[in-house]
């Protein structure tokens, strides 16, 4: 499979079960490849070292986040372990708070959160570093159509200053309704194929 970023959103379609999920997976070097390799920004996905995440964000289809923790308690494990100088980028984690609407549950242990809420902390969490590269496994699941549609909004807007993304989806008709300028991909009998 070689997929260009001729354009700066692409999103890859496919029902359940056709291997979307397992791509994003190797793409964040959960899982390795039964043969070939991964390059990102022309870097090699290398499974033992994940220095490429640093300008990758990853949201995948299953808990990435320490439960147990406080919201803020996450947040500021993130800020270590990215190595983020909270000073420079207070403004613009606020203002993604603030798009998230996790405020309020700041204090509350993320396994108190809707199903819905945990979705946004695993999205926050993913841009959390600043990306040039935001890689989303489903990320429409459990939201709400509102907040969906709030989300394509942000979608645009991120890649208007140069920000790319990759997402995987089943909901196409909606996608293709409020996306306009985007490069669709769909995976059938492992099998991917550019839209026409």
């Amino acid at each position: 499979m070689n997929i260009e970023f001729n354009e700066k959103i692409i999103f890859l379609n496919g029902e359940n079960g056709t291997g979307k999920s397992t791509i994003v997976k190797m793409l964040a070097s959960v899982i390795k490849p039964c043969s070939g390799t991964i390059f990102i920004n022309d870097n090699l996905v290398n499974y033992n070292n994940g220095t490429y995440k640093k300008e990758v964000g990853f949201c995948l289809n299953y808990p990435t986040y320490p439960a147990h923790l406080k919201l803020l308690e996450y947040v500021k494990l993130l800020n270590f372990v990215y190595g983020i100088d909270i000073n420079k980028n207070k403004d613009y984690q606020q203002n993604l708070m603030n798009f998230f609407e996790l405020n309020k549950f700041l204090n509350y242990k993320i396994s108190e959160l809707s199903t819905g809420y945990e979705k946004r902390v695993k999205l926050f969490a993913s841009m959390i570093h600043h990306p040039k590269l935001i890689v989303w496994d489903e990320p429409f699941a459990n939201l709400d159509k509102t907040f969906r549609k709030k989300l394509m909004g942000k979608i645009v807007e991120l890649s208007s200053q140069d920000i790319y993304f990759f997402i995987t989806s089943h909901i196409e008709n909606e996608i293709k309704n409020e996306l306009k300028s985007i490069k669709n991909y769909t995976i059938k009998n492992g099998v991917i194929e550019q839209d026409v």
